[in-house]
């Protein structure tokens, strides 16, 4: 109350009974204190954490949202970024390893980084921003996106709530396929909640799933490689780390070859040639969530700040693989897809 106060030194010296000499060293050093509660440190300090590649779209948008914010790499703020490369064992040291250097806040790009970091950040009060997470609450993550119930806020993604809705959409668009490949890993929380809900979605639709669980990209290849392959009429993806690494180098490159259509949750795989997505824009959730960390920097309790979900949601349709392919876009699918890519 007495930072807001509008009363002269003289009011607060005889308030306090004390010399106004010491009067104003004592309300100064006050100012001082408020000024702290709402102004960041002049050049923050913000660690990143990365499974792989794949995490590329959230930080990118996480960056340059903090560009537009005022806050630019090298200049005025920080950026301290490791990466796993798609070893998830060294998640936790490196988790660990980003916040012995102490950092002004924590950066998480997915729903594994952040699981990492909340058990490197359990002994101190260093704040935590998760990029894009799916399954928050179910997978332990966090208690409510009201209450997280400890130092961390970010963007729910809703890619795991999503998946019946996304192979309604993918029959929509195929409506002459039957046989679907699907990749989950089941270790992975989202992954195997996913699984749950397609398979839900397939029994009303007529849809046949051929679930597969994959652990590394070796599995994958030999999946994408097999005989059986041939056999799919799409291949419906969950939303996993695994398997988004896998999609530029192994999952696309056989699923054209065979002229099977991939359909999944990213518009940033869409881009790099897969048939349709329906879900987030990383790159966006990465942009929103720079948003939250200003706040936090500002002094803002990442506990008080609810986590959101995506501002909106991308129905993408790549247009060139349409047309290797030779796939007919009908009238329904057209009606409903807000998103064309050439």
């Amino acid at each position: 109350m007495l930072c807001n106060s509008q009363r002269g030194w003289r009011h607060f010296c005889y308030y306090l009974d004390v010399k106004p000499t010491l009067a104003i060293t004592i309300f100064s050093l006050m100012l001082v204190a408020c000024s702290n509660l709402s102004t960041p440190s002049s050049h923050p300090h913000v660690g990143i954490l990365m499974y792989g590649d794949s995490r590329h779209p959230q930080i990118e948008g996480f960056i340059q949202g903090m560009e537009n914010l005022g806050y630019v790499q090298d200049e005025n703020i920080r950026f301290t970024i490791l990466n796993t490369n798609s070893h998830r064992e060294q998640l936790d040291p490196m988790a660990e390893s980003l916040q012995l250097k102490t950092p002004d806040l924590l950066v998480a790009a997915g729903g594994l980084e952040a699981e990492a970091l909340k058990l490197a950040v359990s002994e101190n009060e260093i704040p935590v921003v998760v990029l894009y997470a799916s399954a928050i609450v179910q997978r332990g993550l966090i208690q409510h996106r009201l209450k997280p119930g400890w130092n961390v806020t970010g963007v729910d993604s809703l890619n795991t709530e999503l998946t019946g809705k996304r192979l309604s959409l993918m029959h929509d668009l195929i409506p002459d396929a039957r046989d679907v490949l699907v990749l989950y890993t089941p270790d992975i929380v989202p992954s195997a909640l996913e699984i749950k809900l397609a398979q839900e979605m397939a029994d009303k639709l007529g849809l046949k799933l051929h679930k597969t669980e994959v652990f590394k990209p070796e599995t994958i290849h030999q999946v994408m490689a097999s005989e059986q392959a041939h056999e799919f009429d799409v291949v419906f993806t969950t939303s996993t780390a695994v398997v988004n690494h896998a999609m530029l180098d192994i999952i696309l490159p056989h699923a054209l070859q065979l002229g099977i259509p991939v359909f999944t949750h990213s518009s940033t795989m869409v881009e790099s040639g897969a048939y349709a997505s329906y879900g987030s824009s990383a790159y966006e959730m990465g942009k929103q969530a720079s948003r939250l960390a200003v706040k936090i920097l500002h002094g803002t309790p990442p506990s008080s700040i609810p986590f959101e979900t995506p501002d909106r949601f991308v129905y993408a349709l790549n247009e060139g693989t349409r047309i290797k392919l030779q796939l007919t876009l009908n009238d329904v699918a057209r009606a409903q897809i807000n998103t064309r890519i050439d």
